[in-house]
């Protein structure tokens, strides 16, 4: 028996950061930021790409697998650990992904 269950993701977190107006406030920070500095990254685009993919997962605004969104979460993590806007993407999914965390 399968005992996988999508999350919640009208509850989940969302109290937390202030609401979905919020978290695609910072979702759309983090594009800019990526955007203004794109030739500090080695793939640009490969990170937009990563930025929508969590967005999806975190919005439930298409179907998200745990395990990509995971392995996404930390590739961006290790691009952009230091880079404030993509820091708070990072915290907005983490607490999406577990809300205990």
């Amino acid at each position: 028996m399968n005992s996988f269950q999508e999350p919640v993701h009208d509850v989940i977190g969302w109290p937390e950061y202030g609401g979905r107006d919020d978290i695609d406030a910072k979702f759309e920070q983090a594009q800019q930021f990526v955007d203004a500095y794109w030739t500090h990254f080695d793939d640009p685009s490969g990170v937009s790409a990563d930025l929508a993919e969590l967005k999806r997962a975190v919005t439930g605004t298409g179907p998200a697998n745990p395990m990509r969104t995971r392995l996404t979460l930390h590739r961006l993590n290790r691009i952009g650990r230091d880079a404030a806007p993509l820091a708070a993407v990072i915290a907005i999914v983490r607490g999406v992904l577990d809300p205990a965390h």
